[in-house]
């Protein structure tokens, strides 16, 4: 079962960043389609990044440059990318933290959260900007609120 892939928002991205460039999307480069992949699932990036932070990646995870991740190294978007294919599963996440992220991502109260984060905080729209760690690092105390109320019963 998928939590979310990539390119359930990658046609909407790709018209965004065509309007936003002022570009046709047959004109575009191969770095073109990279950026407008990132941008569809900047969300997720910067979810991962957070599961990888707090340890609450799956075991099929283990091998992966996980401390780039933690430090800012890697994006979180270029992770799930590249080591998830574009797919965020169930076994992206480890047992103990499956519950949350099924209740919070799984029943789209993160994407409220998110698109909430991004217009108020970041002043921007969802799908028109990538990932970057100073960004993530700005949502990061919303989602261990989320965690929280999760753990008092709260979550709504």
């Amino acid at each position: 079962m998928y939590l979310d892939r990539m390119d359930y928002l990658y046609d909407k991205a790709l018209r965004t960043y065509c309007e936003l460039e002022e570009r046709d999307a047959a004109g575009l480069s191969e770095a073109d389609c990279l950026e407008i992949s990132r941008r569809a699932c900047t969300h997720t990036g910067f979810f991962f990044t957070w599961l990888i932070r707090r340890h609450m990646v799956g075991a099929i995870h283990q091998e992966e440059p996980l401390e780039a991740v933690r430090l800012g190294e890697m994006r979180g978007t270029d992770f799930f990318l590249q080591y998830c294919d574009g797919k965020f599963r169930e076994e992206d996440v480890c047992p103990e933290a499956l519950p949350f992220v099924m209740a919070y991502y799984g029943e789209g109260l993160y994407w409220r959260d998110y698109v909430d984060w991004v217009l108020n905080t970041l002043c921007d729209i969802p799908l028109e900007f990538s990932e970057s760690y100073e960004d993530y690092l700005r949502l990061e105390p919303v989602l261990d609120r989320a965690l929280e109320a999760y753990r008092r019963g709260d979550l709504l």
